[in-house]
């Protein structure tokens, strides 16, 4: 597998074993990670906006199983906060039917049933999801050692260009601002030109399965916010909006270890 690694800072010995180092564990997450079928995930973000004088804090904990063996299934129970008000959780479970996924939703204690593309679900799967920071992830240095889930592993931190950001987003966040902003493709696009470089932290274990990943997204976020209202024509609203924090937190477990579950039979009668 190549990686795109740019190496800087190597003027000392330590320096150049340092970053040595961190690529070799780099490169080994990357062929542990690509074997994955499944793993159970807890995802955290955090996001805050200023606008003025007024603010919203948002903050959103789920917590997945995924599977992919012969199929998708998976399992996500989410709740979401908002300046300290919980909003509720939502279960989902979905399979793969198709070539698309099926899923069951419960939101206050009513199932509904949708189907979904299935690239929309390859940010759950552990193996496709860590392409984009294990391939590009530049810049690299090791940051100590820590403990995650038990697991004894080492600190590799980086950052992952804009160029390689707006591949990762090509899809997703392009149909987001076109929707939210009622951009057209070419302003959307002309959006994520102006991306700058996103710090990441990954916790990596000796065998190489990434064990957590951190990213502070607020710099990427301040810069989306900003150009997708100057391209909507509201001047005035980007000049005065701040995004005070955006982080993305992800813990993995359970690697290829995932116990197979049963969509209940309520979720499956639903309409």
């Amino acid at each position: 597998v190549t990686m795109a690694a740019a190496i800087v800072g190597c003027s000392g010995g330590d320096a150049a074993a340092d970053s040595s180092d961190a690529e070799a564990l780099l490169k080994k997450a990357n062929e542990t990670m690509a074997t994955v079928k499944s793993a159970s995930m807890d995802f955290g973000m955090d996001f805050g906006l200023k606008m003025d004088e007024e603010s919203m804090d948002m903050a959103v904990n789920s917590t997945i199983d995924y599977i992919d063996n012969d199929g998708i299934k998976m399992y996500m129970k989410m709740g979401m906060t908002v300046n300290g008000q919980s909003m509720g959780e939502t279960e989902t479970y979905a399979q793969e039917e198709n070539k698309f996924m099926t899923t069951y939703a419960n939101l206050g204690g009513t199932w509904t049933k949708a189907a979904a593309p299935l690239d929309d679900f390859q940010q759950y799967n552990a193996a496709e999801s860590m392409k984009i920071y294990l391939e590009n992830l530049s810049s690299f240095k090791t940051e100590g050692n820590e403990k995650i889930n038990d697991v004894d592993t080492t600190i590799i931190s980086g950052v992952l260009s804009g160029d390689a950001m707006k591949e990762a987003m090509a899809t997703s966040v392009l149909d987001s601002l076109k929707q939210s902003f009622a951009l057209t493709e070419e302003d959307a696009k002309a959006v994520l030109d102006g991306l700058g470089e996103l710090p990441v932290k990954l916790w990596i274990a000796e065998d190489g399965h990434v064990m957590k990943i951190d990213m502070d997204m607020s710099e990427m976020m301040q810069t989306i916010m900003k150009e997708a209202l100057s391209a909507a024509g509201d001047t005035g609203a980007a000049g005065t909006l701040e995004v005070s924090k955006a982080s993305v937190s992800m813990t993995y477990k359970n690697f290829d270890a995932v116990e197979d579950f049963e969509i209940p039979a309520e979720a499956l009668a639903a309409a």
